[in-house]
């Protein structure tokens, strides 16, 4: 009678083990993202990163008029930098529709190309360069559109 009850557990132990390694094992595999999905992620990765940038042209124009005080344009394009930096990483990690791996590297290069346009723009508003502000602000608004160009067509494919 012992056995029976003993044997009982074991098969349910089994039964869970099964279960739990089953579970874990789809959670670790790598997903293959439909590419509709992969499009809206790729828009809105764009579209996160273009605000950031635009804001920065916003804090170098207004600073170049003295608009700020103490370090407030040093922090918020230091913010930025942060946010842009983020969706660029966020959206670089996923794994596209092998139909779609070409034009994922592309987006990728976007987004971080844009990310080190806000770079130095932030080391030039901290170093105080405010001559070069111009030129930065030209380069991040060409990144901006691009950027915006770029989520909008995602977005309606």
């Amino acid at each position: 009678m012992t056995s029976v009850v003993l044997a009982l557990p074991r098969r349910s132990l089994c039964a869970a083990a099964v279960g739990i390694l089953a579970a874990a094992c789809s959670v670790t595999s790598p997903e293959q993202p439909a590419n509709h999905s992969w499009q809206m992620k790729a828009s809105a990765a764009a579209a996160d990163v273009a605000s950031e940038v635009a804001v920065v042209v916003l804090v170098l124009e207004q600073d170049a008029k003295h608009r700020f005080f103490g370090r407030t344009a040093g922090v918020m394009v230091g913010q930025s930098e942060a946010a842009a930096s983020a969706a660029a990483t966020s959206f670089a990690a996923l794994q596209p529709p092998p139909a779609e791996t070409a034009r994922h590297l592309r987006v990728v290069q976007d987004l971080t190309s844009a990310v080190g346009a806000v770079s130095r723009a932030r080391m030039a508003l901290v170093q105080g360069r405010t001559t070069i502000f111009a030129p930065l602000i030209a380069d991040l608004e060409t990144r901006h559109d691009r950027l915006s160009r770029l989520a909008s067509t995602l977005k309606r494919e």
